[in-house]
């Protein structure tokens, strides 16, 4: 139980590195409106911890919960690597390209990342279109060196520690029973803590720089919180065909005639 111990704590304290790594390498990259003061940037990624917690808490959840189906199931180690190794790598790629496109597209939206960015995915050749060629290389590349260092570590911590082997029951009792405390604590983390609003976007602000505000956002987070809030426009506003709507139209207006100008 120790080795998962271990696993769990290096799991959730290399995740929320990696989150926050990103805060300095968004305020160089948009450095023209980055202020020079370090207290500030050591305030944005301050402030940022409080999305990088809940961020981290839900990577951390399947691995908990692989660990306390272990204790019970017996799978070859290989088996739960590979599938660990599986999910990091979803992970990482969706933590990267979220960091590369937040990236990119700040300076030309002037907001953090969120499901705005679906509406132009929805046509990828008008989308491709859109950006210039030395753009799109650098941050493909950004994404690369991100999202395959993020995977490296989690890969190389779940070899070192990761450990599901099947117990007997009178040890696998009380560790599944710390398992629940620690599954019931990642929650708490993904909630945002204990206080009687849950995580969001807002809960980072701390200054009447916008910027600076903007800069602690987690990207991941704000793509996956605005996901819901899209509203479908096309059925609020319905479109009808000509025919259709001549037909409409004529069932509102009738016979009526319009009444004679006035002289």
């Amino acid at each position: 139980m120790k080795r998962n111990l271990l696993f769990l704590s290096a799991l959730y304290v290399a995740t929320l590195l990696f989150m926050a790594i990103q805060k300095p390498v968004f305020m160089l990259y948009n450095a023209a409106e980055a202020p020079a003061s370090p207290a500030a940037w050591a305030s944005v990624v301050l402030h940022g911890l409080k999305l990088d917690l809940t961020v981290a808490g839900y990577v951390a959840a399947l691995p908990l919960l692989l660990l306390l189906a272990g204790a019970w199931v017996r799978l070859p180690r290989r088996t739960w690597l590979a599938a660990l190794d599986l999910y990091f790598g979803v992970v990482a790629l969706f933590a990267a390209a979220t960091f590369a496109v937040n990236v990119a597209l700040y300076p030309h939206w002037g907001f953090p990342l969120d499901s705005t960015v679906l509406i132009y995915l929805s046509d990828p050749r008008e989308a491709m279109a859109s950006v210039d060629w030395a753009t799109g290389v650098r941050q493909t590349l950004l994404a690369a060196l991100y999202g395959g260092a993020l995977w490296w570590t989690l890969h190389r911590i779940a070899r070192r520690w990761f450990d599901a082997a099947p117990q007997p029951w009178r040890r696998a009792l009380p560790a599944s029973a710390l398992l629940l405390l620690l599954c019931g604590l990642d929650f708490l983390a993904i909630r945002g803590g204990l206080g009687a609003s849950v995580a969001n976007v807002s809960k980072v602000a701390f200054s009447s720089d916008t910027f600076l505000n903007h800069a602690a956002v987690n990207p991941a987070f704000s793509l996956l919180s605005t996901l819901g809030e899209r509203d479908d426009y096309a059925a609020a506003y319905p479109f009808f065909e000509p025919e259709e709507l001549a037909a409409r139209l004529e069932a509102l207006v009738g016979d009526r005639q319009a009444p004679p100008a006035e002289r």
